[in-house]
This record gives C-alpha cells, structure tokens and sequence, in this order.
C-alpha cells in the first residue's frame, strides 16, 4: 500500500505523474503502483522518491505515522550508554547487525562497542577507529553524521575535531538553505 502514501505525497507536492515516472518505470505500471496494484523495487522506488524530492525515513513517517530513523536508534545507543544499560546495546546491537542497511550495521558495531566499554568484556583495546573512519568517508555530512560527532566529542582526537567542527558547520549552513 506504500503506492498510495506514494500517491498522496506527490499530489500535496503538485507534481505531475509523468514528472515523476519518465526514465524510471512505465505510465502504466506507475499507476498502477500508486493504485497498491504493484510493488516495486527499492531502487526504483529510491528513484522516485527522490522525484518527489522526499527521504525514505520522511516518507515512512507519512506512510505509518512514527518515525524511526537512524538518528533514533543513535540516541537509544547513547541513552543505554549513559543509563550503563548494556542489555539494551546488545538488544541493539543483535536487531541491526544483519540489516542489508550500511548504516544500521555501522550503528550495531556503535552499539556493541558501547557495550563492550560498558561491560569491560574487552582486553582494553576498544578502537574507536571504523567511527572515526566513517566520519572521514563522508564528505557531506547529514544530521546523522552531525548528531554522531557531538556525541562523541569527547574521545575524538583532538587533530581530527578541527576537521569534523567544518564538517559539522558546513552541514548547518547548508541545512538552513
């Protein structure tokens, strides 16, 4: 039934059918789609979303009501962190470790690392690099990315915080655009 959140979306955008499925999918199977009469695949699906000019995580919020994005499952990491609530990290961790979504995965190896910190299972070698390395990767932050580095200001070093403040700067002024 995603066709008709997708449907509705498009028309309070006022953006015309052929707009949107012209080079991705056929008239009559967008129609159709809009109708709940077909599924489609997530990159065609990706594809015209980005038509609409609407994420996935806006669109899912339209279509069930809640919001659960990436930047939730951030803030239950560091709330079970803070709370020294290791149940909840390996939970987290356990939930989003084989999702096909890179950035879930990402966000478990946080998790299990928070966890590993809170417990003291490790041998005292707990690298915070793939974080630090992810953060590198992405030349265009989002407020994921943003949300990520004020959490953990504290344990990045401080050659790389100079770095991750424009990083982070740049993301709020082009935010407001």
């Amino acid at each position: 039934m995603i066709g008709l959140t997708f449907r509705k979306i498009r028309m309070q955008k006022n953006i015309s059918q052929k707009e949107v499925y012209t080079g991705i999918v056929s008239r009559s199977f967008f129609q159709k789609f809009e109708k709940g009469l077909h599924s489609i695949s997530v990159e065609k699906f990706q594809e015209l979303l980005n038509r609409i000019n609407v994420s996935y995580d806006e669109f899912m919020y339209k279509h069930h009501g809640k919001l659960f994005t990436t930047d939730d499952f951030l803030v239950t990491i560091f709330n079970a962190y803070w709370n020294q609530d290791p149940h909840s990290l390996t939970n987290l961790h356990n939930k989003l470790r084989f999702s096909s979504n890179q950035t879930e995965v990402f966000l478990s190896r946080v998790a299990l690392l928070f966890k590993l910190i809170l417990s003291k299972e490790s041998d005292g070698d707990l690298s915070f690099d793939f974080i630090f390395n992810y953060l590198d990767r992405i030349s265009s932050w989002t407020f994921f990315e943003t949300k990520l580095f004020n959490n953990i200001m504290s344990i990045v070093p401080s050659k790389k915080r100079n770095q991750y403040f424009k990083k982070a700067q740049f993301f709020s002024t082009t935010a407001k655009d």
